[in-house]
């Protein structure tokens, strides 16, 4: 590698990887219908996926920033950290369309609360159920009671219409 190229082609690639992923995720939302019901307010379902998806651009790149400035020695510390975060909500975006949007949130939640909580096994598991709870129940009721946004259900056809 040149002088002054930090950064190994694993992370390029799999940084260039969420970029694609976020840009796919970008083009199948605004490919999302509007209805009748969002053309008064001019919000639509398809507002929320484009905010995450550009959210996930958006922090792509100021990772590849930040791994590209970083020095070699915290580069390797992070990596598989990061990768696997990366990695996680992946396969959240993944699964949402298999399981359903609310099931696919309450285990992506319940996973990243049960990692980065703090004390005992039983400790962690009871914090991680009450936050997926919460989450997937909040936006469950945002989404699909309060704006009546349907939502993947999935292959169980629970918690849409």
């Amino acid at each position: 590698p040149e002088k002054g190229w930090r950064m190994s082609w694993l992370k390029l690639g799999t940084g260039l990887a969420f970029l694609s992923l976020a840009a796919l995720w970008i083009a199948l939302a605004l490919a999302l219908p509007f209805p009748a019901f969002a053309r008064t307010a001019k919000v639509g379902p398809a507002h929320f996926p484009l905010l995450v998806a550009s959210l996930l651009a958006v922090l792509v790149i100021v990772w590849l920033i930040r791994e590209h400035r970083a020095k070699e020695e915290e580069q390797e510390a992070k990596t598989r950290r990061l990768l696997l975060w990366y990695l996680g909500y992946g396969a959240y975006v993944a699964l949402s369309p298999v399981l359903g949007f609310v099931p696919a949130t309450f285990f992506f939640a319940g996973a990243v609360v049960g990692i980065k909580a703090k004390g005992g096994w039983t400790r962690r598991l009871g914090k991680a159920v009450l936050a997926a709870l919460l989450i997937a129940g909040v936006e469950w009721a945002i989404f699909q009671k309060w704006l009546g946004v349907p939502l993947p259900t999935g292959m169980l056809g629970l918690f849409g219409r």
